[in-house]
């Protein structure tokens, strides 16, 4: 079941907030945290729809229609409310969209309930019992998004919910009622609006850092100035430096039954039933079947709500645990590195790769990046010493060090979320609690399928048929006929090697996709022993007769929140049978193939 809930603002609406809300910045005050602002804003709103629909109740008893003043009356208080609160909150333009989606709100639930400009008792108690109901879950939800209680708020609603429909049915035993059981009507719609169901957004950010073993601490400090020029946080005790949040394409986001991937931007979109669970779970693109992170319905944006990142903490070790040799690691990760510096012949090497100024580890071929399979080409360990600073220990056949890391190929790839899953730490800070979860130690080529993080391509999936291509972000539209077996090549060369695949809401042409290694929902590019797939092959087969002129079925091809979407549409096959002349002896049956009028057929 979908919900959705659309409210318009009237232009009347805004020119009453523009009248009721202070808009010099100098007289603002001191900023105010973002947060008490978007808590205030939307208890206020509560308290405003409550007072819009109380508004509504005496007109309804009166058999009158609400005067303009109880509205403006109503967006006054609001506003002198956050102006309580300090800062410019009170002018914050999220803040005056919230409110006015807010009035729509109230606008909706009076426009369902009171039908007829006519005296009713009915309409007015179910009016003041639905503005008691909003005022209560618009407060539930504020505290809920402060302290993360689900068990209390999941109580809140319950009972909140069986007040109102209380409150329903004693309307309901009068015989001016206007409407009889829209009880469930109205509590979709204050769900929907306080977004705990219906379409709602949320946006997940990671902010990664790095830590350092201790002997390469003086390292960082000595090279703080050329961190910070990069854009890192450098501890004072050089023992880490620290990103700026980023967004997590590709993860999954699941709340009960609803799944959705998180874009590039970070975002990801569920439609919400009414009753389902409030707290939902995050999975890491290399793994979709192990939660790693916690989320909560109060940190989606309904239609009142303002977008608060779903914030993430990603602790990695840098260069070291990333190789399955010990050996390959930096000397510095392991103790009695730093004593043994001075002394080259005491420390063994570590394997470094071709130079790929002469031997690139990745090329670019007809759908996208492939690895370098060039046998002079062959990669032997992860470019992790490729950084923005260089002391000698790295390349060369001399020595890496840890410093080398920061700017290198391989931490660039766990920058874009290609190998953050490798010995790394990630922390959800909720409250008063920390949530956290332990990546295991995991070898550069057996996270990628074979393949180093050199040679990977964050979201580089295409998909080839009938000689066009649909690379990431593009759509093709395809033209079949009628029981034919169409050939796809699916290219992948993004971070974890799968493809996944999702047909679309409304496929009705009836045509399926096979491939060997396809399961109905991803297409792995891999296989043991060590083999990796670029290009895989599946195919798809259209129905034996075309269900309609505008039926179609379209697929979309992901990796790491990429995707590459195919649209296959049916041609319509038209036998015509002409008379023959007399005194012949032919055949005169002729066949014609005509596109469907909405779909031309391609050149």
């Amino acid at each position: 079941m979908r919900v959705g809930l659309n409210l318009l603002v009237s232009a009347s609406t805004f020119a009453l907030l523009a009248a009721g809300v202070p808009v010099d910045a100098r007289r603002a005050g001191p900023p105010v945290d973002p947060a008490v602002c978007a808590d205030a804003a939307l208890t206020n709103a509560g308290r405003m729809v409550q007072r819009e629909l109380r508004c509504q109740a005496v007109a309804a008893a009166r058999g009158k229609p609400a005067g303009r003043s109880c509205r403006r009356r109503n967006v006054k208080q609001f506003a002198k409310a956050l102006r309580r609160v300090g800062g410019n909150c009170a002018a914050d333009v999220r803040v005056l969209v919230a409110l006015a989606q807010a009035q729509g709100l109230a606008d909706a639930v009076s426009g369902s309930l009171r039908l007829e400009r006519r005296r009713s008792r009915c309409v007015a108690t179910k009016l003041a019992a639905a503005g008691d109901a909003a005022e209560a879950l618009f407060v539930a939800k504020t505290r809920g998004r402060r302290d993360l209680d689900m068990v209390t708020l999941q109580r809140t609603l319950a009972a909140t919910t069986a007040s109102l429909e209380g409150s329903f049915a004693a309307a309901e035993a009068s015989a001016d009622c206007q409407t009889w059981g829209d009880f469930l009507d109205v509590s979709l719609l204050l769900q929907a609006g306080l977004g705990f169901a219906g379409r709602l957004t949320g946006v997940v950010q990671i902010a990664k850092s790095i830590a350092f073993p201790a002997d390469a601490r003086q390292d960082v400090l000595d090279n703080r100035a050329t961190l910070e020029a990069e854009g890192w946080t450098v501890a004072a005790d050089g023992s880490s430096i620290s990103g700026p949040p980023a967004a997590a394409a590709g993860w999954i986001a699941l709340l009960g039954e609803e799944r959705a991937r998180v874009d590039a931007d970070g975002v990801f979109a569920l439609d919400v039933p009414p009753g389902s669970a409030l707290e939902g779970s995050l999975f890491h693109p290399a793994n979709r079947s192990v939660p790693v992170a916690r989320f909560f319905v109060v940190e989606l944006a309904g239609p009142i709500d303002l977008v608060s990142p779903i914030a993430l903490e990603l602790a990695t070790q840098g260069s070291c645990q990333m190789n399955a040799d010990p050996a390959d690691d930096p000397p510095s990760c392991h103790a009695g590195a730093r004593a043994a510096r001075g002394h080259a012949h005491g420390v063994e090497r570590a394997r470094l790769n071709p130079d790929p100024a002469q031997y690139p580890p990745l090329v670019q071929g007809p759908l996208g990046t492939y690895p370098n399979d060039a046998p002079e080409a062959e990669q032997v360990a992860c470019l992790d010493y490729d950084g923005f600073i260089q002391t000698g220990e790295r390349g060369d056949g001399s020595i890496k060090g840890a410093i080398s890391y920061p700017g290198s190929t391989c931490q660039k790839q766990v920058d874009v979320g290609c190998c953050d899953n490798e010995a790394a730490t990630l922390r959800r800070r909720l409250s008063n609690l920390v949530d956290e979860h332990r990546f295991p130690v995991l070898h550069c080529p057996l996270n990628h399928k074979f393949r180093f993080c050199q040679s990977v391509t964050k979201g580089d999936v295409a998909v080839e048929a009938k000689g066009q291509v649909a690379f990431a972000g593009g759509a093709i539209d395809v033209t079949v006929e009628s029981g034919e077996k169409v050939p796809l090549t699916v290219h992948n060369n993004a971070c974890y090697g799968e493809t996944h695949v999702s047909p679309g809401f409304f496929n009705d042409l009836g045509g399926v996709l096979t491939g060997e290694r396809f399961d109905g929902e991803t297409l792995l590019h891999w296989e043991d022993p060590g083999s990796y797939y670029v290009d895989s092959q599946l195919l798809y087969w259209a129905p034996a007769d075309c269900p309609g002129s505008n039926a179609s079925d379209s697929f979309e091809f992901e990796a790491d929140g990429r995707e590459a979407e195919v649209v296959f549409h049916c041609v319509t096959t038209t036998t015509t049978t002409l008379p023959c002349p007399p005194g012949r002896d032919y055949s005169c049956r002729t066949t014609t193939t005509t596109a469907s009028p909405l779909v031309p057929p391609l050149p």
